[in-house]
């Protein structure tokens, strides 16, 4: 019995150093990631910002590999544009790959070991080197987590710390490879890839969202820059300086309150009870960005993403 027990404790403490739970769905169709983009000069101010939705549209089979079809879409903040892309990513066996104009990048391999090294793009010498093996769960889904260094040509000194979750991918930013995925002709020198920060993944099975108290859907952009409609309320201009009207657009008007937060899940301010079906909402100094305005009247919850320029 001894022996049984300590055998069973030897081949736990191996499994989850080795473990294989199998071949995971990458990008299912519905998948969404949400990503903060900054650029920062040389002097380490701020020069520009923008959030980056990507969102896995459509299966598809391109030369014998199951694919996905995804959208991506980047609004700049201070400008109030918006950007449409489309890209493939690919997967073969537990390797993701993005294909672009006929050719193929491997992004990321889901099951290396400690100690194995993936080269992601041998032409520009980017590739990591797994340290350690971790296991996560996540709404009652047991995903594998790799804390991996990300180097860049031939100086080892030189490295970025990388966490790749299984099924979300990697926490940093889709790995520094969805530098590749939007800005593919960049040299490989990590200190000159913008800043990205990864905010929230959701599919059909689980969401992830590490620093925000907000659903994830509701940060995820859903409508273009013109005035956000929903069931029972309308927001508009949007985007704006800061001053936005809100129209209840209940039959019979409630009471309703306003909180609003940051994109992280900070309450910034908030508004207990509004009678009136228009209503002008005055923004405290904030920096330019996305926020999250929650609007609720009675039993009903509503959120809409709002864009303060």
């Amino acid at each position: 019995m001894k022996q049984l027990l300590i055998t069973t404790i030897l081949l736990l403490a191996y499994s989850i150093n080795n473990i294989c739970i199998g071949q995971t769905e990458f990008a299912p169709v519905g998948a969404r990631w949400l990503y903060e983009k900054v650029f920062y000069s040389y002097t380490g101010e701020e020069e520009s910002r923008s959030y980056i939705e990507i969102i896995s549209k459509s299966d598809t089979i391109i030369d014998g590999l199951s694919c996905k079809k995804i959208g991506i879409k980047e609004i700049l903040v201070e400008e109030g544009l918006e950007f449409n892309e489309t890209s493939f990513l690919c997967q073969k066996n537990d390797s993701i790959f993005r294909i672009e104009k006929n050719n193929k990048h491997l992004l990321f391999n889901f099951f290396l070991n400690k100690s194995d090294t993936l080269y992601i793009d041998t032409t520009k010498y980017l590739y990591y080197v797994v340290d350690s093996i971790y296991i996560d769960t996540i709404d009652l889904q047991v995903l594998r987590k790799q804390k991996a260094s990300l180097y860049c040509g031939d100086n080892t000194s030189s490295f970025n710390q990388i966490e790749i979750l299984e099924r979300v991918g990697p926490i940093e930013s889709l790995l520094q490879s969805i530098s590749y995925l939007l800005f593919p002709d960049y040299e490989c020198i990590l200190d000159v890839i913008p800043s990205i920060k990864f905010i929230c993944y959701s599919d059909n099975l689980i969401e992830y969202n590490p620093n925000s108290n907000i659903l994830c859907d509701s940060l995820l952009t859903k409508n273009k820059n013109t005035s956000l409609n929903t069931e029972f309320f309308k927001i508009y201009p949007n985007p704006s300086n800061g001053d936005f009207f809100i129209e209840n657009l209940l039959l019979s008007p409630d009471p309703f309150s306003i909180e609003l937060y940051s994109i992280n899940g900070m309450k910034i301010c908030a508004t207990e009870t509004v009678i009136d079906s228009y209503f002008l909402f005055r923004l405290p100094n904030i920096p330019s960005g996305i926020y999250i305005l929650r609007l609720k009247s009675g039993k009903l919850l509503n959120f809409s993403t709002l864009i303060i320029r």
